[in-house]
């Protein structure tokens, strides 16, 4: 399924400056950055007199202030006869002021703003040839803004970035901020539609400090659109809807319709990604089209909500009417991709490829790289659909190059960590067409695979670093009793890859549409009884009305590969996205036993060799925390557990921190010595859409949140973060759950001990102290782990109280994943 591209994202920018009002009925587009405003109504009885302009002024204010005169006019007829008037005077300024770029510009001006964009170019391009000719830089920064504004629009990219760059230098070049900021924010929204977007960050930054210099600090709001337009193709939603809807409010407040309803836009689009298409066209009924580009974009959105929805009869209603409306060639190219998307849906595969066909041809020939990669999914996707395999696998593979081509100027630790957001289906069906085929490439389908894990720590390469292996190698070296399970699942169909010394096999399996809902239901029934009275009660019987969810689990993730599950001991899981949720181990088996029973378990963020931490020689205790933020008591057991804990390894090195001494820069001046086994018992908050709300809770109203650990480093270490929920955050496809647990790994962290859910105080008391007691016996940290939950299944049976630990890995030698 299709979710917003950088295309449509790019769509969705506005100019820098202040709005202007609506355009008029002949509709002119109002996408590009915009320098004139219109004065609020109650100003129109103070506004300045028109300039004369039968002077040829040498300065471009007072023919922008010519133009800002006939845009006060509210009333939209009267405007429209103002402006016409001012085409007729302006007609004849440029026979009357020779050689003055002036004129022929402000032509343009009133032409694109009656609706007559096509005859605007003329105008403005004699304007820049006399700009040019005069060595007036001014000139040719306006002129040349505009130019290369509608050969964004008319989808040549490579002549607008050229003319915005002449613009750019000269802006640059005489000082002119306040020209300088639309022409980046043109040409960052060039990046957006080319794909570039660590390039369009850039731009976008060095036009908001050129707003600042040049004191335009009003245009605050559209350009807050922008940036987040930007975070939506990036995948941070979190601070996207942060921007989005306080800029919406903002502008509800002051009446800007112009702002409302282009946040409200892209609010849709930012919950069509969340998979919310409901959420989406409410906010699209709030648009309020002022414009044919906008509503183009309007019906876009309802059509590709309808996608989503799988309402494929609806979706070509809507899209249709955005091909009707659309004047852009870029705007038809997205168009055109859903249309094939809702054909597939509808089985209409000849329609598909004609329409993906001539996407292809023209996507290449605008370079739009974001609409490229998308056609030849969806062709893909076609062509297996009708039938053709190879065909389909072959495009499969270009669309995979392209987003990884894409890809490549972005930081996957910082703006490329959620790059994949919307971009990780074609590397799921890719995985498993390639598992269906007669004899399937393994070690394309784990390079594949293992693309969609961990793109931040592998990229970092750990506190030590990591080795890269061949599948043969990991092979060889893998315990005989281990077997690894790598899980790749996209909305329609998935793959596991499982890895044994004696042999690798790739398994088809059901997609997200199929799994979702057992796993939310049985997450849900798994720790039920620590936030319902009703289910404590007996949560025996209240688990046994939801163990069918947990059935359809076992039966889809784990049966399909059950032939390679004799002799084993021990399962390591390299779960995609929601999979981390839930405990491998608490799924449930015959006779009312669970995967736990059978196999020791432990999580891989990506396919490798564990790394087992030794016998810790300096151990790092804190907890206990003098409690001062509203709502959050002492934690009852905590001193208990950590006293108990400090008796297991009197023989260590043993600090601790706790009461009063429990503060961030003295628990990070500790980090720092490199204990070998950190242990954590606090509160702690947990955020499943912003990671940096994720924090242990200290003494003094401190926290201890990712951030905070970014400089770090755990090489080796074994970490126990014995508190709520510190094992979630937000499920990011292309890395993983980004949370506290996360960041311990991002540290060099050989392992983690984290939770999925709310602990009761005692079995977490009691399940920390066993799993230290067989640390310290000698056990690795998945075995001894998994001892620990048997004895706290063995007190209490229910998995509420001893399947929320689980234990993530950080793997010393990593299977290669270049494409």
């Amino acid at each position: 399924m299709l979710f917003a591209s950088a295309l449509f994202a790019a769509a969705l920018f506005t100019g820098c400056a202040a709005p202007e009002p609506a355009e008029s009925p002949a509709g002119g587009p109002a996408d590009g950055p915009v320098e004139e405003a219109a004065a609020p109504a109650d100003d129109a009885a103070t506004a300045p007199p028109a300039p004369d302009l039968s002077t040829c002024p040498q300065e471009d204010g007072p023919w922008r202030n010519a133009l800002r005169d006939r845009l006060r006019e509210r009333d939209r007829e009267r405007r429209r006869e103002a402006l016409e008037a001012l085409a007729v005077e302006t007609e004849a300024l440029t026979a009357a002021c020779v050689d003055a770029w002036h004129p022929h510009w402000l032509l343009g001006e009133v032409r694109r703003r009656t609706g007559r964009v096509e005859e605007a170019a003329e105008p403005w391009s004699r304007a820049l040839e006399l700009a040019r000719k005069s060595g007036d830089r001014v000139g040719v920064a306006w002129s040349g803004y505009r130019l290369g504004w509608q050969a964004m629009r008319e989808g040549r990219g490579e002549d607008g970035v050229r003319l915005y760059e002449e613009a750019l230098a000269a802006a640059e070049g005489v000082g002119r901020h306040d020209l300088a900021a639309p022409v980046l924010n043109g040409l960052a929204r060039g990046a957006m539609q080319s794909g570039d977007l660590a390039g369009a960050e850039g731009l976008l930054s060095r036009s908001e400090s050129a707003l600042r210099m040049a004191g335009m600090s009003g245009q605050a709001r559209r350009l807050r659109i922008n940036r987040a337009s930007l975070n939506i193709s990036l995948g941070d939603a979190a601070e996207a809807r942060r921007i989005l809807e306080q800029a919406f409010d903002e502008s509800i407040e002051a009446e800007d319709g112009y702002v409302s309803s282009r946040a409200a836009l892209a609010l849709g689009t930012l919950f069509l990604r969340l998979r919310q298409a409901d959420t989406a066209l409410d906010w699209y009924g709030r648009v309020q089209p002022d414009d044919d580009a906008l509503a183009v974009l309007v019906h876009v959105g309802v059509g590709h909500a309808h996608l989503q929805q799988a309402r494929w009869a609806e979706a070509t209603t809507a899209l249709d009417a955005a091909r009707e409306r659309a004047s852009q060639p870029v705007d038809h190219l997205l168009i055109d991709i859903y249309r094939a998307e809702a054909a597939v849906g509808l089985g209409e595969w000849d329609t598909a490829r004609s329409l993906l066909d001539d996407v292809t041809r023209r996507a290449d020939s605008a370079g739009v790289a974001s609409t490229r990669w998308r056609a030849r999914w969806i062709a893909g996707r076609a062509a297996r659909a009708a039938g053709d395999d190879g065909g389909g696998i072959d495009a499969l593979r270009e669309a995979v190059r392209l987003i990884e081509e894409l890809g490549d100027g972005l930081d996957p630790l910082d703006n490329g960590l959620r790059y994949l957001r919307d971009r990780v289906e074609p590397y799921a069906d890719l995985a498993a067409a390639l598992a269906e085929t007669r004899d399937p490439p393994l070690a394309e389908i784990l390079r594949v695979t293992e693309r969609t894990h961990a793109r931040a720590l592998r990229s970092q390469g750990g506190a030590d670093g990591e080795t890269s292996l061949e599948l043969s190698a990991l092979q060889a070296r893998l315990p005989q009793d281990t077997l690894i399970l790598d899980y790749l699942i996209g909305e329609e169909r998935g793959v596991v890859l499982a890895i044994s010394r004696e042999e690798v096999a790739a398994v088809p399996l059901a997609g997200w549409r199929q799994l979702r809902r057992p796993l939310r239901r049985y997450r849900a029934a798994l720790w039920r009884p620590l936030r319902s009275a009703e289910a404590r009660l007996d949560p025996m019987a209240d688990l046994a009305r939801s163990l069918e969810h947990g059935r359809v689990l076992t039966r889809e993730l784990i049966d399909p590969v059950s032939s390679l599950l004799a002799g084993r001991r021990r399962l390591l899981i390299v779960p995609d996205r929601e999979l981390a949720t839930i405990p491998f181990a608490a799924l449930p088996g015959e006779e009312g036993s669970y995967l736990g029973d059978r196999f020791e378990t432990g999580l891989l963020p990506m396919t490798g060799l564990p790394r087992y931490a030794g016998p810790p020689r300096r151990i790092l205790l804190g907890g206990d925390p003098v409690a001062s933020r509203e709502g959050l008591g002492r934690l009852p057991r905590a001193a208990d557990e950590l006293k108990a804990l400090a008796g297991i390894w009197d023989s260590a090195e043993v600090r601790r921190l706790e009461r009063e001494g429990l503060l961030r820069d003295a628990l990070i001046e500790s980090l720092g010595e490199e204990p070998g086994l950190v242990h954590l018992a606090a509160h702690a908050n947990a955020s499943t859409s912003d990671p940096r709300e994720c924090a242990i809770f200290l003494s003094e109203s401190e926290r201890l949140g990712i951030d905070d650990l970014r400089e770090v480093r755990l090489p080796g270490s074994t970490v126990v973060l014995s508190a709520c929920r510190t094992g979630e955050g937000e499920v990011v496809p292309g890395e993983g759950v980004i949370g506290l647990g996360w960041a311990f790994l991002r540290a060099g962290a050989s392992g983690v001990a984290a939770t999925l859910w709310k602990v009761d105080d005692g079995a977490a008391e009691a399940l920390s102290t066993a799993l230290h007691r067989r640390l310290a016996a000698g056990d690795d940290t998945v075995a001894a782990l998994a001892a620990a939950r048997r004895e706290a299944r063995a007190r209490n049976p229910h998995p509420a109280f001893w399947a929320p630990y689980v234990l993530w890995l950080r793997p010393s030698a990593i299977v290669s994943a270049e494409m």
